[in-house]
């Protein structure tokens, strides 16, 4: 739905952008759609920078337009010498800053919707594809390996892993995301639940007899979290809590 445009020369930058938003479910179906989102700001005369967004109207749970008053607040006057720095500056702001820190339930609630999407996206992609049920586990490992591998070819590596890392990801998510229990399905973690759900939508079953396909071995099992990790965390350093 988003229109944005950027025209630069040698005296500067020009950006426009529509005002339509359109409201989505988790798995990007439309469900209404308005004219009246701002989606570009600016830091104020003094800077010359202006901000686009696009996809989700908020951060981690906080309005763009909360988070970019907020820090055009700031920043106040100070000048920095580069675009560039402006986006570093930008980024670690939002690392830093305790408006995206989230209350717990809104936090699982965020894992829940991206563990659903995921799930869901790879079980549509597989049906367009038209592969056989054999082949489901070797073509979600290739999608999970490009999701962290596009994570790992760009500059969010330099963000909240610092304060919470990859290993804290696996010891606080391993069992609440990848649980298997063939005797007690209801008890299996949420990536297992919503994989099998999606699956069956697509009249794929996934039989706990054969480890599901082999979705959950404990090589693919790792890369589920770490695709899950990459896709939640490369961004805030705010989350860590334990699931019940």
């Amino acid at each position: 739905m988003t229109a944005e445009i950027g025209i630069g020369n040698q005296a500067g930058i020009v950006l426009a952008a529509d005002s339509a938003v359109s409201e989505t479910d988790y798995r990007g179906q439309v469900q209404a759609i308005y004219d009246s989102a701002q989606k570009l700001y600016t830091l104020g005369w003094q800077h010359y920078i202006g901000l686009l967004t696009y996809g989700n109207a908020s951060y981690e749970g906080t309005p763009w337009s909360v988070l970019f008053n907020h820090y055009q607040r700031q920043v106040g006057s100070d000048r920095l010498p580069h675009v560039t720095d402006y986006q570093a500056a930008f980024l670690n702001y939002l690392c830093k800053e305790q408006l995206v820190n989230l209350p717990v339930t809104d936090r699982r609630s965020t894992i829940y919707r991206v563990a659903d999407s995921l799930t869901y996206s790879l079980c549509q992609n597989f049906l367009t594809e038209n592969r056989n049920s054999d082949e489901v586990a070797g073509y979600v490992q290739t999608a999970l390996e490009n999701i962290i591998n596009n994570y790992h070819q760009t500059d969010n590596q330099r963000l909240a892993v610092n304060d919470y890392s990859e290993s804290d990801f696996l010891n606080d998510y391993t069992d609440s995301l990848m649980r298997t229990n063939q005797n007690q399905p209801e008890s299996a973690g949420i990536i297992v639940k919503l994989m099998k759900y999606y699956a069956q939508q697509i009249n794929l079953e996934l039989s706990g007899d054969n480890n599901y396909h082999g979705l959950f071995t404990d090589t693919m099992r790792l890369l589920w979290l770490r695709a899950m990790y990459y896709i939640l965390f490369w961004g805030t350093e705010f989350w860590k809590l334990e699931l019940e």
